[in-house]
């Protein structure tokens, strides 16, 4: 009787064991994941921001390449005055500017604007002109391309540029390096 009873209590035994052993396996899985999620977050906050700089950093970026290319584009604009009025063939001017943007410019830039005309048959004849302009010129990569736009570029005068940067410069406070009593 009493070897019945270490029997069934060894059977007991046994079978609870392999169901706690289960469970244990699945506490102790669970317990290493949390740790590693805690390490984790430990060396994330360890190295904080430095992870985050980046994002930050392209989106103060954003604003300056939008200005920056909303510059070229302007600038790359050909504008009525570089087109003759009766035929909107390109006067020595405007072929200047074309050769200038298409040999002097940064590959990823060369692009020309050309302003629409009073009529699409003039529009046509000035990109018609555009084009003529690039086959003679020899380039250094590809060649640019043009594209037809409605934005006026803003145009000044050279001698009212003239007289902004002098009196820019009238203006300016020279500089001056601290005394030794300021140390």
């Amino acid at each position: 009787m009493k070897i019945l009873r270490m029997l069934l209590l060894t059977s007991i035994c046994l079978g609870t064991a392999v169901e706690s052993n289960a469970d244990w396996d699945s506490f102790w899985h669970h317990k290493q994941q949390a740790c590693h999620e805690c390490k984790i977050d430990f060396l994330r906050n360890q190295c904080w921001p430095y992870p985050f700089r980046e994002f930050d950093s392209e989106q103060t970026r954003d604003p300056f390449r939008t200005m920056a290319s909303n510059g070229w584009r302007l600038h790359h604009t050909l504008s009525h005055e570089v087109f003759r009025p009766n035929d909107a063939m390109l006067t020595a001017v405007g072929r200047n500017r074309v050769h200038w943007i298409a040999t002097q410019t940064p590959e990823h830039r060369r692009m020309i604007y050309v302003l629409q005309g009073e009529s699409r048959e003039e529009t046509r004849r000035r990109v018609e002109s555009v084009e003529a302009a690039l086959a003679h010129v020899v380039v250094n990569g590809p060649p640019p391309q043009v594209f037809v736009t409605d934005r006026v570029p803003s145009l000044g005068s050279g001698e009212w540029s003239a007289n902004l940067s002098r009196m820019r410069l009238e203006k300016m406070i020279a500089p001056m390096l601290p005394s030794a009593e300021d140390d």
